[in-house]
């Protein structure tokens, strides 16, 4: 049997050093502002995130799983309790 070939992730690394000032300075800036949640950055985020996507707003979750319950509720129109 042969091994399959793998499939390449992305080069950590490389896109580190790629944009290392970058990254570097935002992330400075946004513990310095003391604002990690709700800040300026998150607000830029979001806006230049919706304009990529194309979309008029766009909601900053904490993670995935919180993204698709919104996702589904939002389709499926499940009221807020949980269970129901």
């Amino acid at each position: 049997m042969t091994k399959p070939n793998a499939v390449p992730m992305n080069d950590l690394k490389r896109l580190y050093q790629r944009y290392e000032v970058k990254i570097a300075r935002e992330v400075t800036s946004t513990l310095q502002s003391g604002w990690w949640l709700n800040g300026a950055a998150g607000k830029r985020f979001a806006a230049n995130f919706a304009k990529f996507v194309g979309a008029s707003d766009c909601i900053l979750v904490a993670n995935g799983t919180d993204a698709l319950e919104l996702a589904l509720r939002s389709v499926v129109g499940l009221n807020a309790s949980h269970g129901r």
